[in-house]
C-alpha cells in the first residue's frame, strides 16, 4: 500500500481575561405624560481586556433580547399596564453612536490599552394615565472575545 504521512500545528494564544463593571442610568423625576430627552446621570460599561481586540456585548433587557428599547416596570414587576419605554443609546468615549445590531450586541474594539468606555444615555416617554411611584428595568450584559 501507498502512505503518506503529514503533521498540523495546534496553537493557542493565551489572554487576558475580561473584566466588565457599570454604573446605573438614573433618569430622577418625571412628570407624568412628559418625556424625558436625557438621564439625570448617564450609565456606563467600563470593558478591559487585551490590547486591540475585538469584543461583543450582548445585552438583554429583564431577561429579553434588546432592540434599543427596555421597558421599565412599576416597582419593577413586570405589568403591560403600568410600564415606561426607555429608549436607550450607547456612545463611545470620543462622542460617537454605537448601535445594536439586529440581535442586540454591539461590536467593539478594545484600544491600545486593552479598554473600552461606552456611555448610556437615552429619553423616556410616559404616558397620562401611568401609575405615579419608582419604574425599574434590568440590563443584563456579556462581553466575550470575538478575536
Amino acid at each position: 500500500t501507498i502512505a503518506e504521512e503529514i503533521t498540523l500545528d495546534v496553537t493557542a494564544r493565551i489572554v487576558e481575561n475580561l473584566t466588565i463593571t457599570t454604573n446605573d442610568v438614573n433618569f430622577g423625576k418625571i412628570v407624568r405624560g412628559k418625556e424625558k430627552r436625557e438621564p439625570d446621570v448617564s450609565g456606563m460599561i467600563y470593558i478591559d481586556g487585551e490590547s486591540n481586540s475585538i469584543v461583543s456585548l450582548e445585552l438583554q433587557g429583564n431577561g429579553e433580547e434588546m432592540k434599543n428599547i427596555l421597558n421599565l416596570y412599576y416597582k419593577g414587576i413586570k405589568n403591560e399596564e403600568n410600564k415606561i419605554a426607555y429608549k436607550e443609546k450607547f456612545f463611545r468615549k470620543n462622542g460617537e453612536e454605537v448601535l445594536l445590531n439586529s440581535n442586540g450586541k454591539l461590536t467593539l474594539n478594545l484600544s491600545d490599552e486593552g479598554s473600552e468606555e461606552i456611555s448610556i444615555k437615552g429619553s423616556i416617554q410616559t404616558n397620562k394615565n401611568i401609575e405615579l411611584g419608582n419604574y425599574e428595568g434590568v440590563v443584563s450584559i456579556r462581553v466575550k472575545y470575538l478575536r
